[in-house]
């Protein structure tokens, strides 16, 4: 495992004093690859981010295929919970999907799957997706739907909406009526306005975070 991914990530992990395993899906190298509704093929995450024109993505694959890591495989088949986290949900959540075996033991384990469904669009990879829309991709790369999807349904305060608006970014529309696996939690998902989220961060790691201002 010397000068693979997966013990760099476990060094830092020990320096840094962290307690909790973390395991990449993968120590293999690959790119994440799109063929579009048009047929063109684009391979890259900021290739398929930055598409022009931006016709809709067929599907995501990988080139070339990798295995996933066998700690990893193993980790799912002993959880008592997975939890698909918010982020980039085509080049981030769905790459780590295309990994070959990790799927096979995601439909196979008997813990819960919870998705938390992102709040805003991401420019280039979820342009115009509800949440209904966000819970059926990760069931069409998984090949089950999630045990459960936590929406957010408060709307964001147009001061926090603006910075996203001027990227292209919009919040996910709640469109969730009918869905029939997937156990849909709707909630007010948001940070408290007013709530000073890095001063928290400081008091709980004791490290002063740098704003860069």
């Amino acid at each position: 495992r010397v000068g693979t991914l997966s013990a760099a990530i476990d060094a830092l992990r020990a320096e840094l004093k962290i307690p909790h395993r973390i395991l990449p899906v993968s120590d293999q190298s690959t790119h994440v690859c799109a063929e579009l509704a048009d047929g063109r093929m684009v391979r890259g995450e900021w290739e398929i981010i930055n598409r022009s024109p931006r016709v809709p993505l067929r599907r995501l694959f990988h080139w070339p295929v990798v295995n996933c890591l066998p700690d990893c495989i193993r980790a799912i088949a002993r959880a008592d919970l997975v939890v698909f986290c918010p982020g980039s949900l085509m080049t981030g959540t769905v790459s780590a999907l295309l990994t070959r075996g990790i799927q096979t033991a995601l439909r196979v384990t008997k813990a819960p799957k919870v998705q938390i469904v992102n709040v805003m669009t991401h420019p280039g990879q979820t342009d115009g997706m509800s949440a209904r829309d966000h819970i059926e991709a990760l069931s069409t790369y998984l090949g089950i739907a999630p045990d459960a999807a936590l929406v957010n349904t408060r709307r964001p305060p147009e001061a926090w909406l603006r910075p996203y608006r001027k990227q292209g970014s919009e919040p996910v529309r709640l469109d969730v009526d009918g869905l029939r696996e997937t156990r849909v939690i709707q909630a007010d998902f948001l940070e408290p306005e007013g709530k000073d989220v890095l001063a928290l961060y400081e008091r709980a790691s004791g490290t002063p975070h740098d704003t860069g201002l």
